[in-house]
This record gives C-alpha cells, structure tokens and sequence, in this order.
C-alpha cells in the first residue's frame, strides 16, 4: 500500500507485471498441500498414521510403550491431535496463498510459502536431531524433496 502524505490514506499499490507461473508446477503445490493437511486430519483421527507411525518415529516401533498407563496413552494421543490440527490449519493457510496469489505470479507469495516451508523445516529437523528423533528429520527431507521441483518451477522469474 502506498500511503498519500496530503490525506493519508492508504491506496492501493500499483501491481506490478507478474508473470504467473506453469499450471502444472502451481497445480502440483495445490495438491501438495492438500495431502499435507489430508495428512494432518489423518493425525487426529487414523490410529494407523496417529499411533503407529509416530509411535516409530518417537519410540522406534508401533508397539505400545511398556509402561505406558492409559492417562500417558490419552496424553500421547492428545498431542499427536495437536500437530495434526497444527499442521492442517498451516497447510490450509498456504494452499490459498498458492491458490489465489502464487498462481497470479505473485512475488511475495512465493516468497512466503519458501519461508514458511523453510521454516518450519530447519526447526522441526533441528529440534528432532537435537531430541535424539532422527526418523523425524529424515521424513521432514522427504517431505520438502516431494514440493521442492514445484517450487523451483513457481520461482519468480527476474
């Protein structure tokens, strides 16, 4: 927004000629991101992905934790819900910013998602080598090896 000093209101900005980028690569992120947050519904509600598939990545196998008493099993369940909510209500929030302003060409759009995505990326990773949860990190690069060609190809061009 550009900001009229002689009445100070706010106007909008000129746009600048954006050059939107390929349907495929811009198609591909929007359906990234719909598995993603397909993926963090899938935490709150599918015991195979809730249960199972943290459980190996935490505790290295799908096997109920010895000792584990029904309170720390509802717990266990209760954050695992959490970062499934976390993570859909992220990934709903990026799937417009690609949607509705990436696809136009829109620079600070990709600017966003790629700091978002970069993010969340170098934290989660860092945070789960530094806890001893590798299997976490090593999911995390599979997880941005499968949108890193989209979002090269929805890179602004100069």
């Amino acid at each position: 927004m550009n900001i009229d000093s002689s009445t100070r209101t706010a106007s909008p900005t000129p746009a600048l000629a954006a050059t939107a980028p390929s349907r495929f690569w811009t198609n591909w992120m929007v359906v990234w991101t719909e598995a993603v947050i397909a993926f963090g519904l899938a935490l709150m509600v599918v015991r195979l992905v809730a249960q199972d598939l943290f459980w190996w990545v935490v505790y290295g196998s799908t096997d109920t934790p010895s000792g584990f008493t029904p309170e720390a099993l509802d717990y266990q369940r209760w954050v695992t819900a959490l970062t499934g909510a976390l993570t859909a209500g992220w990934m709903v929030l990026v799937w417009f910013v690609v949607r509705h302003a990436l696809a136009r060409g829109q620079r600070w759009a990709w600017t966003a998602v790629v700091a978002s995505i970069g993010t969340w990326f170098v934290l989660d990773s860092a945070a789960s080598i530094a806890f001893g949860f590798g299997e976490n990190a090593i999911l995390n690069v599979a997880l941005v090896a499968s949108v890193g060609p989209a979002l090269l190809g929805t890179r602004p061009r100069a």
